[in-house]
C-alpha cells in the first residue's frame, strides 16, 4: 500500500452515516441479479411461472434503480470532483444504459413472458448484469470513499488502494 491518504468525501443525502443511495442500491440490483437467475430456471424447466417471476423482477428493478440513481445523482451533484469525477460519471452513464436495458427487457416480456426469455430475455438480463458489475466497479470506488471518511473520523489512516 501507499503512504499517500487523500481527502474523503462527505455526503449530503444521509441517515445518520450511511448514504441513502448506499442502503437503496440492493434493491434494484438483486431485483435485476434474480431475474437472470429465474430466467435461466425458466429455461431448464419450462414451467411460465419463472417467466412471470423475471417479468416482475425486472419490473421491481426498473422502479427501484431510478429511485437509487436520483438520489445517487443529487449526492453526486453536491460532491468535489477532483478525484471522483471519472469514476462517478462511468458509474451514472453505466447505471442508466443498465435501466434503458431493463426497460427494454420489460417491455417485450410484458406482452408475453415465456415466449421471449429465450433467447431475447435471457440475453438482455445477461448484458444487464454485465453492466451491473462494470457500474458497480465504478460505484464502489466513489463508495471506498465514504468508508475513508467514516474511518478518519474515528481517528483511522486508510491508504488509497484505487492509486
Amino acid at each position: 500500500m501507499s503512504d499517500r491518504t487523500w481527502d474523503p468525501l462527505p455526503t449530503t443525502m444521509s441517515i445518520s452515516m450511511p448514504p441513502i443511495h448506499l442502503i437503496l442500491i440492493p434493491l434494484p440490483v438483486a431485483s435485476l441479479l434474480a431475474a437472470l437467475a429465474t430466467d435461466v430456471v425458466y429455461w431448464v424447466t419450462y414451467d411460465p411461472l419463472w417467466a412471470q417471476v423475471s417479468l416482475w423482477l425486472v419490473a421491481a428493478g426498473l422502479v427501484t434503480g431510478p429511485t437509487a440513481g436520483v438520489v445517487g445523482l443529487i449526492d453526486f451533484m453536491n460532491m468535489e470532483h477532483a478525484e471522483p469525477a471519472i469514476a462517478g460519471w462511468v458509474h451514472i452513464i453505466g447505471m442508466a444504459t443498465t435501466l434503458l436495458v431493463t426497460l427494454l427487457s420489460f417491455l417485450l416480456r410484458s406482452t408475453d413472458p415465456a415466449g421471449v426469455i429465450l433467447p431475447w430475455g435471457m440475453l438482455l438480463s445477461a448484458i444487464t448484469t454485465v453492466l451491473l458489475g462494470l457500474g458497480a466497479w465504478y460505484g464502489g470506488m466513489l463508495a471506498y470513499r465514504r468508508v475513508v471518511l467514516a474511518a478518519r473520523e474515528n481517528g483511522s489512516r486508510v491508504d488509497n488502494p484505487y492509486q
